[in-house]
């Protein structure tokens, strides 16, 4: 893994799944591939020159249907312009 640089991946859906379902990834494994610096678990946009970061937890993130209204302008319209073109 650490050949195609996929700890931040992994690690990243660790700590997610961690969240949700704590026995399903074991403590240790999650701390094995976790980076040092952790602040890119709660950004997004990340493909923008400056990614965003969120205003809220996880959990808010994940079930309050009103959090679009917080995503950066910026950000939306980079993710709109990604979606035209995966579409095209």
């Amino acid at each position: 893994m650490k050949h195609y640089q996929l700890e931040k991946v992994v690690s990243y859906n660790f700590h997610y799944i961690g969240l949700m379902f704590p026995q399903i990834v074991p403590e240790s494994i999650a701390k094995a591939f976790a980076p040092d610096d952790l602040t890119y678990l709660d950004q997004y946009a990340i493909e923008n020159e400056e990614p965003s970061v969120w205003e809220y937890d996880f959990f808010t993130r994940l079930f309050d249907v009103n959090r679009i209204l917080s995503v950066d302008g910026n950000a939306a319209d980079n993710f709109k312009r990604f979606q035209t073109v995966k579409s095209s």
